[in-house]
């Protein structure tokens, strides 16, 4: 099929998938209206522009982002905006904030439109794209943005990190070799408790974002194993079930999470859905116990 008739197709499919997230969301009707338009423009720009000028940053939230890659970066909004997989709501002015798994910085963006005042730690281990997400935080002013540019584990050392060189920034880069089966290069690796007891000494995590393409299992039981998992409120967690010829263990990371006192829905497709040993991303909101409905404070943006 004809890649642009392809491109075409993906779009308009993706939009009536993930569309109804955010018209289902807290947004005030106007930001929603706003949001839509913005990703009119993006998608329109990707179909009829790209194509024949690559483009390399553009404008969204109020920020200038610099991108590799525009489908990607469409491919984020899509996610991020349009699906409104990160949004959430605090009475804080200043809430504290993890973006696991940064890429180029949109969800960081994203957190810092949504709280100005916010304090985000973001985490990339891919070099290349660490230095785009730096790029991306310097040139808009943001402060308060704690950046490193490493990868999560249970410990601090290096790693061997799989990535596209052709495809610089592609949010398929993992520990996992079966996740990206084609570059290798050597990574630091952190432990989310050492950061969490360095730099917050007992504080809550007001959001937890985990998009670590695999390695949310070696999160999870860095912060089971440190006691961190009770200062975290609120958490979203893209899980990778059935990457390679992994055997199911979403049970077991549920486990963990019901050990802890933490409730959390889910949210997944499989089309058609007896298809066996298929990769799914599983979407995971993961919240305290004791707020069985999930936070709900405080106005949403006014505008983009």
């Amino acid at each position: 099929m004809n890649t642009g008739i392809w491109l075409f197709l993906e779009v308009v499919f993706d939009t009536l998938m993930f569309a109804p997230y955010l018209l289902r969301g807290r947004f005030s009707a106007r930001v929603k209206i706003q949001i839509l338009l913005t990703y009119l423009r993006l998608s329109v720009k990707l179909l009829l522009v790209h194509p024949f000028r690559p483009i390399k940053q553009d404008w969204v939230l109020g920020f200038t982002v610099h991108c590799f890659d525009y489908r990607t970066m469409h491919l984020l909004f899509r996610v991020i905006l349009l699906r409104n997989e990160y949004y959430f709501e605090t009475p804080k002015d200043s809430p504290v904030i993890f973006d696991c798994g940064a890429n180029i910085g949109l969800a960081t963006l994203f957190f810092k439109w949504l709280y100005p005042r916010s304090e985000i730690y973001a985490f990339e281990p891919d070099r290349e794209t660490f230095a785009l997400l730096r790029k991306n935080i310097e040139q808009n002013n943001l402060a308060h943005v704690h950046l490193y540019n490493a990868a999560l584990s249970e410990t601090h050392g290096t790693a061997a990190f799989y990535v596209d060189h052709a495809k610089p920034g592609s949010p398929r880069m993992s520990l996992t070799y079966d996740r990206m089966p084609k570059d290798t290069i050597t990574v630091e690796t952190l432990a989310l408790s050492d950061i969490i007891r360095e730099e917050l000494a007992g504080k809550e995590i007001d959001f937890l974002k985990v998009d670590v393409e695999g390695a949310e299992d070696l999160v999870l039981r860095d912060l089971a194993a440190a006691g961190h998992l009770k200062q975290v409120k609120e958490m979203l967690v893209e899980y990778h079930h059935h990457i390679g010829d992994d055997r199911a263990k979403l049970g077991a990371f549920l486990t963990t999470l019901e050990a802890h006192g933490l409730e959390y829905q889910l949210d997944a497709v499989c089309m058609p859905i007896y298809a066996s040993r298929r990769f799914q991303n599983i979407i995971l909101y993961v919240y305290q116990a004791g707020d069985p409905s999930g936070p709900n404070f405080g106005p949403a943006p006014a505008s983009l």
